[in-house]
């Protein structure tokens, strides 16, 4: 409650100008605000915060991570569905978007399959996997975390196991979240 009500108030000093004259502390704002009013059962809230944040977003990256959160909301009341449609909206920034089609999945899962192969003993390398840095990395992470249990809840089983290929590729790439 105290950090919804920080938030609030922060949200409520942001002059009517804030996204041109002070952005990235106006797109925190509207991201910690979103978040806390989640985490307070207030879905609409947060909805409408992230669709503002979203159609405020100027890079590539702020509208992948505005759409992460998304998927997070979406995902934590059950919406899967629309919570696997904005996660592709925002894989589609790291051209890693999941087809519904399970065929073209599958081919996919195929190709990523052979490149796990190729990096050796996976479960070791993941196990000394050192925590990214990487602000894309995490995003992309975030995405997965939230996209694997969506795709299992609606039964997409070759999508999930996509899913799940492109990020353990993605993590012995260049490392993993915490």
């Amino acid at each position: 409650d105290a950090a919804n009500e920080f938030f609030l108030q922060a949200h409520e000093y942001l002059p009517p100008d804030c996204w041109e004259n002070a952005y990235e502390l106006s797109f925190r704002i509207y991201q910690r605000l979103a978040k806390t009013n989640l985490m307070r059962g207030r879905y609409e809230h947060s909805e409408r915060l992230l669709n503002h944040l979203i159609e405020h977003a100027v890079s590539d990256w702020d509208k992948a991570e505005a759409l992460a959160e998304q998927t997070t909301s979406l995902s934590s009341f059950g919406n899967f569905n629309l919570a696997i449609a904005t996660a592709n909206r925002g894989l589609a920034y790291f051209d890693k978007s999941i087809p519904s089609d399970p065929e073209q999945a599958s081919q996919r899962l195929e190709q990523l399959m052979r490149l796990i192969e190729q990096q050796g003993d996976v479960w070791d390398k993941i196990l000394h996997m050192p925590f990214t840095q990487d602000r894309k990395r995490k995003i992309e992470l975030a995405f997965y975390s939230e996209l694997i249990p969506d795709l299992y809840m609606c039964g997409w089983v070759p999508q999930l196991y996509l899913s799940a290929a492109q990020s353990t590729l993605h993590c012995l790439e260049g490392g993993m979240d915490e």
